[in-house]
């Protein structure tokens, strides 16, 4: 419109102005609107429609009910035509179609659960640690996300572990392994494939005690520690020394551990710079191992005394 006084009707495009003296006119131009239609066959919902100005580029995003999938868009200027989310950029009155069609799909995808034992600290980034093996009877391609929580003890910015769409589990920040030895972490992993359909893996991760983790591994469960000596190490916390026999861990915040002894049934506490020296709960008394004779002999701090162990 025109904007001014003495103006014969201000909505003309072209008027004519009788000029008695000074003037001002101003003429006031708006963007053309143009209507955008988004249609939807059976099997889903498409949203975007409404009325738009000239040249604006509008989203439009198509939902597939249970049961359908999306197969593309119909309409010009689409800029990714087979993308359930994309852009149309408006110039005139338009009409967009969204295609759906119903899924044959009658298998859900499945992957076994699993466990992992993590038992050396030496981890580089991008290590692979499983790779979930998904099945889908129909033959669709899976993809896969990690829905748990994604640890990250130091806060450092980057996770432990990092999971990929194929199905990698592969660690991120090896260093989060020793601050978390002992702990054992839930993992849930989501499946979806191509038509809709999904299910739920489950994952445990076992990280070993710092003992474990600090040991050199002989093969078979076997692992020689420094100060521990050679043992078998159970993923339970069991472990079995080549002269205490069995023992249950029990890895302490503050350093250093709880030994429960199956033989002398007690619990008793030490740490590498104090074995074979060990604390025994029962009779509150330091106690030293001879690991070096056939057999075990301990010595009683406060009786100052020798005996063999049962």
């Amino acid at each position: 419109q025109w904007l001014g006084n003495g103006i014969p009707n201000p909505f003309l495009a072209e008027i004519k102005f009788e000029v008695s003296g000074n003037a001002s006119l101003g003429a006031v131009f708006q963007p053309q609107k143009y209507f955008l239609e988004v249609n939807g066959t059976a099997g889903g919902l498409a949203y975007g429609e409404g009325e738009y100005g000239y040249g604006t580029t509008v989203k439009i995003v198509a939902e597939p009910s249970t049961g359908y999938r999306f197969d593309g868009w119909e309409g010009d200027d689409i800029l990714e035509p087979e993308s359930l989310a994309t852009w149309v950029t408006i110039t005139r009155d338009t009409k967009i179609g969204a295609n759906f069609v119903r899924n044959e799909n009658f298998f859900t995808p499945k992957a076994k659960n699993f466990s992992i034992w993590i038992d050396r600290s030496d981890y580089q980034p991008g290590d692979i640690l499983h790779r979930v093996l998904g099945e889908d009877r129909d033959g669709d391609p899976i993809t896969y996300v990690l829905s748990s929580e994604n640890i990250d003890y130091d806060q450092d910015g980057t996770p432990m572990l990092i999971f990929s769409e194929n199905g990698i589990l592969s660690i991120s920040d090896p260093d989060e392994i020793n601050s978390l030895s002992g702990v054992s972490l839930n993992l849930r992993i989501s499946l979806r494939d191509t038509a809709g359909k999904n299910s739920e893996s489950l994952g445990l991760v076992r990280i070993a005690n710092q003992y474990v983790l600090n040991s050199s591994n002989l093969g078979n469960g076997w692992y020689e520690s420094p100060w521990l000596g050679v043992f078998l190490q159970m993923e339970n916390s069991w472990l079995y020394h080549e002269h205490l026999g069995w023992l249950f861990a029990h890895s302490l915040n503050s350093g250093g551990y709880w030994f429960w002894d199956a033989k002398r049934e007690d619990w008793f506490w030490t740490e590498k710079t104090f074995f074979p020296w060990v604390f025994s709960n029962a009779d509150l008394v330091w106690i030293y191992f001879n690991l070096e004779s056939e057999k075990v002999r301990f010595f009683n701090h406060n009786l100052q005394e020798w005996s063999y162990r049962p």
